[in-house]
């Protein structure tokens, strides 16, 4: 069996297997690749293990241990009077210099400073990172080396990390590159944030006592400013470091050190752990040593607030909140702020996740070293982590989209046994064979091939396990448009070329100067965006989803676009206004538009707004009087035939049954790649639109579907003309225009 096969990730680069050996001999290529970045993550691991001195046995326990560079002679160790070099303060010059080292380099702050707990064996291990967490750590450092505000947004996958990244990342700067730099927590619950804070005290009790730094104010002055030090001080340093080693000896025995010098401006911290414990987010004050001088360290609580502690020596704060609380969390002084499980926030009688997201954005600084990170696994479409997350992937958002599939954990694999790999590869239907496309190796896609398995339906296990985003964000059983045809659909979304409003010469808003020298105006605060300027001898069609007249109102909206085999959207209007002032406002975009068929969306105009329909013979109908009005200034209304052949009415009128017909067509447009789409905002509309318990269709609870409609009935306007069905305008069909006209 031939396969075509993107490889190195380029779809330029295609192999044709012809049988087993080939098919083999790729997948190695594959599995080197994979090797040769896992022997990166070992050497790393390694050597945070042999640097720092580590008791701890795992898959390379047989090698010997090496003495790390940073550390004393076995002399210095004696007269210290501790057995283990991990209690032993390292000569001046090492510390100095790994202490630097830690300040700049994340990564190995990481291995050398931090130990998390390992899911499978429960040991506390060096937190080497894995290849996800390496990637963000890369693009977190990408953006604070280049001195611009860290913001972020992070889709997460399951079981790789993300949480303990961003929390570490924010450890590590206040640990060692700030201070009073003060950091907020708030989940979807108090309790989920108390337990992420339960990371500092973990990080803060195996922290390595010759590492911590403790800076007063005069210290950290004179560092900055480099200036040298004085032939007493130096004198001082050196009786000071004497001082240590003496204080290290009775520090060894109930496990934590402590040193200073005499002004207390440099002092160490050691193992906390042995002084108290702790659960994840419990009271950390009891695991507060208290050094001979009085003062304590590592985590303490602030001014007596509960939701606050502090690093001790170091003055950042660190605020635990959630999202149930909002009123906990605003107002406060934050440098840095993680925002966890953001899809799954609620809303509350005092506001909105939006609302909450707002106020901790508008108190973290736009500088330099400060961060903002929202992350989440996915909870649907529609709600404020979806759409922020759509406008990070456009580029329109301040913050960087992170996305983590699951083929980029290492434990999603599976070996093959001997001879099954041809099987596997004949067995793969298409979905997988676009896994090795991407450049998967057969390992992985056995072991997505034995997960499926557990599902009945493939959307589920692609919400778990999601290939892509739109996986991520997928719904199960609910949705009407189809995942691939929205990710296509969203492919060609583009910001507008213009944006403005239609107006007349005169700048008359209704009647007959309404529509003369009709042109469209720039202007950044107008309602239309546009896309394409209309083309000499196209035709177009524009559809108008009738809406309210306040801002809290559905928003009207007049989409135009092309009268083709493969209509595209061109421009499109949306916003509040009154029913006649939108009646003549969208006879004035097609009159722009080469003369366009204009279809209304009639129901508001029936009902008048009053909820119970109008008398179209009565005279009395606003619907009626405005469309009454147009007609003697623009012929080309799309009307709808009346049942058994009677007068036909203006506009199309969505009920039950034809809204049924009109969104079957556009789920088919949408499915097979018919409709080009330019806006973002009406794909996210079809995301949320959803097949209803009484067999209907509508949007999602709390969103819109306004531009869905505009489009399906323009689209179903496109297909009448199209196949000779549209029996024609007011100006083709007399009965019609007598109606109207009231003779």
């Amino acid at each position: 069996m031939d396969a075509n096969v993107k490889v190195n990730g380029s779809v330029n680069d295609v192999c044709v297997f012809k049988g087993v050996e080939e098919l083999l001999a790729e997948n190695e290529r594959r599995k080197e690749e994979g090797r040769s970045q896992e022997e990166e993550a070992r050497s790393q691991k390694e050597e945070g293990r042999r640097q720092r001195g580590d008791d701890f046995r795992g898959e390379h326990s047989a090698k010997p241990h090496v003495e790390p560079p940073y550390m004393a002679a076995r002399g210095e160790e004696a007269a210290c009077g501790v057995a283990d070099a991990r209690t032993c303060v390292p000569t001046k010059v090492g510390r100095t210099a790994e202490r630097e080292r830690c300040r700049e380099d994340f990564v190995y702050w990481a291995q050398r400073c931090v130990r998390i707990k390992d899911k499978r064996s429960g040991r506390m291990v060096p937190f080497v990172l894995n290849r996800p967490q390496r990637r963000v750590a890369a693009l977190l450092e990408r953006e604070r080396r280049a001195g611009r505000p860290v913001r972020m947004i992070m889709l997460k996958a399951r079981q790789w990390g993300g949480s303990t990244l961003v929390q570490m990342y924010m450890a590590w700067i206040q640990c060692t590159r700030m201070r009073n730099w003060h950091s907020l927590i708030v989940a979807q619950v108090g309790r989920t944030a108390a337990t992420i804070r339960g990371m500092y005290d973990r990080m803060l009790r195996s922290y390595p006592a010759e590492l911590w730094e403790e800076r007063s104010e005069k210290e950290e002055v004179r560092n900055q400013k480099g200036d040298e030090k004085t032939k007493d001080e130096k004198t001082k340093e050196v009786r000071n470091q004497k001082s240590e080693g003496v204080a290290l000896g009775e520090a060894a025995r109930r496990a934590a050190i402590y040193g200073g010098s005499g002004n207390g401006s440099l002092r160490t911290l050691g193992a906390l752990g042995a002084l108290g414990t702790l659960d994840d987010g419990g009271d950390c004050t009891t695991a507060c040593a208290v050094a001979p001088h009085g003062v304590k360290k590592g985590l303490v609580r602030w001014q007596g607030q509960e939701g606050i502690r502090e690093i001790a020596g170091r003055g950042c704060r660190v605020t635990i909140g959630s999202a149930e609380s909002q009123d906990s969390v605003r107002g406060a002084d934050y440098a840095m702020a993680h925002l966890s499980e953001v899809a799954f926030w609620k809303d509350t009688p005092k506001g909105s996740p939006e609302d909450v997201i707002r106020a901790v954005c508008g108190s973290v600084a736009l500088e330099p070293e400060t961060l903002v990170v929202l992350e989440s696994t996915a909870n649907g479409v529609g709600n404020f982590f979806h759409t922020e997350w759509l406008r990070a992937e456009r580029g329109e958002s301040d913050k960087l989209a992170v996305f983590v599939p699951w083929y980029e954990i290492e434990i999603y694999s599976m070996e093959l046994a001997e001879g099954e790999a041809w099987g596997l590869w004949e067995s793969l239907d298409e979905y997988e064979r676009g896994l090795w496309r991407r450049g998967l190796t057969l390992e992985q896609i056995k072991w997505y091939k034995q997960k499926r398995r557990e599902y009945g339906e493939h959307a589920a296990m692609m919400a778990e396990y999601p290939t892509t985003p739109s996986e991520a964000f997928a719904n199960t059983g609910l949705n009407v448009f189809s995942r691939e045809g929205l990710e296509r659909l969203m492919k060609g979304c583009r910001k507008p070329l213009a944006v403005g409003e239609v107006v007349a010469l005169s700048g008359a808003p209704t009647g007959r100067e309404a529509l003369r020298g009709v042109r469209f105006t720039p202007d950044s605060t107008g309602g239309m965006e546009v896309w394409e300027h209309p083309l000499p001898g196209v035709a177009y069609v524009v559809g108008v989803d009738v809406g309210g007249r306040t801002a809290r109102a559905d928003w009207s909206v007049i989409v135009v676009m092309t009268a083709d085999e493969r209509p595209r959207v061109v421009a499109q209007w949306r916003g509040h206004i009154d029913h006649d002032l939108l009646t003549w406002k969208g006879a004035a975009v097609a009159r722009h538009y080469n003369g366009a068929l204009l279809v209304f969306e009639s129901n508001s105009l029936e009902h008048g707004g009053g909820g119970s329909p109008t008398q179209w013979d009565g005279g009395t109908d606003c619907g009626a009087f405005m469309l009454h009005e147009l007609y003697d200034e623009y012929e080309n209304l799309y009307f709808r035939r009346a049942p058994g052949g009677g007068k036909g009415k203006p506009g199309f009128h969505t009920n039950r049954a034809t809204k049924q017909m009109v969104v079957t067509r556009m789920i088919a447009a949408v499915r097979d790649g018919v409709l080009a789409e330019r806006d973002a905002g009406a794909v996210e509309e079809m995301a949320v639109y959803q097949r209803l318990p009484n067999g209907g269709y509508g949007a999602r609870a709390g969103f819109h579907d306004d531009r869905v409609m505009a489009r399906a009935i323009a689209l179903q306007a496109v297909a009448e003309m199209r196949e000779g069905l549209r029996g024609g305008s007011l100006e083709r069909d007399a009965d019609l225009r007598e109606f109207i006209r009231g003779v």
